[in-house]
């Protein structure tokens, strides 16, 4: 197993960087890192039923998080922000003292997403019965949480007129909206992709009129995970709609333009080695070569009683990884949701279940591993193990590299916020190299300089915190410039060979 040390010259790595250890409670946030917002007081019911939820963060290090919920077990969704100031407080400019109520589109109704964009607005997906069956929508808020009537029809986007059963969207740089589907057998099944501008009106200049057909399948397919990467390559994981018994779950790679990538096996196509359910989970996680990680999650009272989790690797040309922890696999002990870090090391956030002949709950824990499956010791967190947490659990990290985690459970606490010191880039702290970038802070343009080594050919990549590479490229010359214009305000890394930097953009 090789274990790679990242390095980082800039005095961003000592101003920036874990001063607490990795993965502990971050006393700067909350009650020493944890924020518990009691929301069955503050919307005055008996019983809030939290059915799914999603944070994110803002330009000015505030959070939100976009809450699904009914009372009393009802079929009525409503949908809520939550607006959480970077100390954990609740900000009280914000909708009623930080919480702010909407309606959902339908009856019943499923969240998904938020985006945050530029000028705070949200974006958030949903799709629900609405009127003639499951449809996939997705509307525009303005920072202050009221509904952006420049965005789509009257701040909604309908995305696909067909009903759906599963889908998923995600967004680029440009904030263009990627959405797929799983197409009928009479439209000649396999995927239909369709991309709109940011404003939620369609991308004439995508596919034909916005609209980009694959077939490949002999079955209905429906979407259980999608991932849109920086170059506009595009993952897909995606399983016949059979709700009994084992079913294929396919692993596709699609070309900007949305055609399967044939470089991905031999037709862009993988079948997984494991067979799955319908109410089992999937999670895709791309590294920055490319290499894909595949999470099958099964939920208990699907498969048995008992939720488990099995994890493998595919290299980038479709073929398991068998240098990846055991052959290939990872067996964590319960439910997890792998996230890459900057520094290719993954964390999984792994939820107990407990007692599956009770609502699913239980603690969770945190770990993280390098990126050939073993266990990195740095990180390491765990909730008391008398904690109940419901199925629904999320978390990312953010611009700070610190961990955010987002757990709605059955206590007086409805929804719970733990914020977790880590570093992200693996650095050792106080370690000097001799590179150096200037200004950093910028607002521009970065001079990059090395005063021991040359720079000429050397590739460089620079990745957002969620560990998007958003440029990548060669220096032609011994003190190069790279041009960050256009990039949104917030934290960058810049990698050169083993060193990675951090860049803070005003």
């Amino acid at each position: 197993m090789k274990k790679i040390t990242l390095v980082c010259l800039s005095i961003y790595c000592l101003l920036f960087g874990s001063v607490f250890g990795q993965g502990t409670p971050d006393p700067t946030f909350g009650d020493n890192g944890h924020v518990g917002v009691d929301l069955e007081s503050i919307l005055g019911v008996n019983f809030l039923n939290l059915r799914s939820q999603n944070t994110v963060q803002l330009n000015d290090g505030s959070y939100i998080t976009y809450v699904q919920y009914n009372t009393n077990g009802t079929n009525t969704e409503q949908n809520l922000f939550v607006k959480l100031l970077n100390t954990g407080e609740l900000d009280s400019s914000f909708g009623d003292n930080g919480i702010l109520l909407f309606p959902s589109l339908g009856d019943i109704s499923y969240a998904q997403k938020i985006w945050a964009k530029a000028g705070e607005k949200l974006l958030i997906s949903e799709y629900g019965n609405i009127g003639n069956g499951f449809k996939f929508y997705l509307r525009q808020f303005n920072s202050d949480g009221s509904i952006d009537n420049n965005f789509g029809t009257n701040g909604i986007t309908q995305v696909f007129q067909e009903e759906v059963i599963l889908t998923n969207a995600d967004i680029d740089r440009d904030e263009r909206i990627t959405a797929v589907r799983g197409k009928s057998v009479s439209e000649g099944t396999g995927l239909q992709f369709k991309r709109f501008l940011a404003n939620g009106q369609i991308d004439a200049s995508f596919g034909v009129n916005g609209v980009s057909n694959v077939s490949f399948s002999n079955d209905e397919l429906i979407v259980r995970d999608f991932k849109l990467l920086e170059n506009g390559a595009m993952f897909v994981a995606s399983s016949v709609t059979n709700f009994d018994g084992d079913s294929l779950l396919l692993l596709t790679k699609h070309l900007p333009s949305g055609e399967l990538d044939t470089s991905f096996s031999e037709n862009g196509i993988v079948t997984s080695p494991i067979l799955l359910d319908f109410y089992s989970r999937i999670y895709l996680s791309v590294f920055n070569n490319e290499d894909l990680l595949v999470s099958l999650a099964v939920l208990p009272g699907s498969k048995s009683n008992n939720a488990y989790n099995i994890i493998y690797k595919l290299t980038a040309d479709g073929n398991l990884d068998e240098g990846f922890a055991a052959n290939g696999f990872l067996n964590p002990s319960n439910v997890s949701n792998p996230l890459i870090q900057v520094n290719q090391r993954f964390l999984l956030l792994t939820h107990d279940y407990g007692d599956t002949t009770l609502q699913p709950r239980g603690p969770f824990s945190l770990r993280s591993f390098y990126s050939d499956g073993f266990q990195d010791p740095s990180v390491g967190f765990q909730t008391d193990p008398n904690d109940y947490y419901i199925i629904y659990i999320d978390y990312f990290v953010d611009e700070d590299g610190k961990i955010l985690i987002t757990a709605p459970s059955d206590t007086s606490e409805a929804l719970n916020f733990y914020r977790l010191s880590n570093n992200p880039l693996g650095i050792q702290e106080n370690t000097k190299t001799s590179f150096s970038v200037s200004p950093n802070p910028t607002n521009n343009i970065v001079t990059i300089s090395c005063a021991e080594c040359a720079l000429t050919s050397k590739r460089y990549q620079i990745t957002d915190t969620t560990g998007k590479v958003v440029q990548q490229g060669a220096f032609n010359v011994e003190k190069p410039t790279v041009s960050m214009e256009g990039f949104a305000t917030g934290l960058y890394y810049l990698t050169i060979e083993n060193t990675t930097i951090k860049v803070v953009m005003q």
